[in-house]
């Protein structure tokens, strides 16, 4: 009897923590089909899937993929002060559960919110402080893809402040280390450059690189169609696992009701 008790114990402890799992394979589901949206300029499809991964992290203490949702949530806000809030609680919740990317991410995003904010006359300050600390962290976990979006960064902060030329070299010596990195970093890099060409008049440098971008973006395209479809199928396979793990706790009820009822009656007898 308290062997089979310790069996339904552990298929209950596996049950849970498959569950967890599921939620888990979920959320970063979403992130994928976030940036996914984010890439095709629905921004509203976005924002509701981001909200539903939010719900799901929040409600199985998910605090690792709940950073990573504040982040694109962040990057996704309307508002600087709501933004800069999301991703201030996505640093600390990534720094509390030792994610140094998400870090470097939740950095990189208020670098971008004030970048791209007017209103503050010391915007452009904080942009560069955030993006050194974001870029700092890239830098110490070696982290090559994040390091790249903080080289593109760096080139819009430049651009921010007229430095055409520092932004246009900077990005140009990024691109001839980028090789073998994420395609839709790289394909991020070239639309900056692609950008700086044209507003210089380098229209032949523009119509070069034009194709290199429409290449990185396919291959990026394509890069997220293969990690959703993963985590889709990954996702099937722990849902697989859920119900045998279910059914097999089930199984283990059963025969422990049965025999406890043999039991009664043995002793009534």
């Amino acid at each position: 009897m308290k062997s089979l008790k310790l069996t339904l114990l552990f298929f209950c402890t596996v049950l849970i923590a498959s569950c967890t799992s599921l939620q888990k394979d979920k959320v970063i589901r979403l992130l994928d089909e976030i940036s996914a949206d984010i890439t095709s300029t629905d921004f509203d499809a976005a924002w509701n899937k981001a909200e539903k991964a939010e719900a799901i992290a929040k409600k199985h203490n998910l605090d690792r993929e709940l950073a990573a949702v504040l982040v694109a949530k962040a990057r996704l806000s309307n508002s600087i002060g709501e933004g800069i809030g999301y991703a201030k609680e996505a640093l600390r919740l990534a720094q509390d559960n030792d994610a140094p990317e998400v870090q470097c991410e939740a950095c990189y995003a208020i670098c971008s919110l004030y970048i791209n904010d007017d209103t503050d006359p010391a915007g452009d300050q904080l942009a560069g402080e955030w993006l050194e600390r974001g870029q700092a962290l890239a830098d110490s976990y070696d982290l090559p893809d994040l390091r790249l979006e903080g080289i593109n960064l760096r080139s819009l902060w430049y651009q921010r402040n007229n430095l055409y030329n520092a932004a246009e070299n900077y990005l140009e010596q990024a691109l001839r280390e980028a090789g073998g990195l994420d395609p839709s970093m790289i394909s991020a890099l070239q639309n900056s450059l692609l950008e700086l060409y044209i507003r210089s008049g380098q229209y032949k440098k523009a119509v070069d690189i034009y194709k290199d971008y429409v290449a990185a973006s396919q291959a990026a395209v394509q890069q997220m169609q293969e990690d959703m479809q993963t985590s889709r199928h990954r996702e099937g396979l722990l849902y697989k696992a859920v119900i045998a793990v279910l059914l097999l706790a089930v199984a283990a009820l059963a025969i422990l009701l049965i025999r406890n009822r043999k039991n009664l009656s043995n002793s009534e007898i």
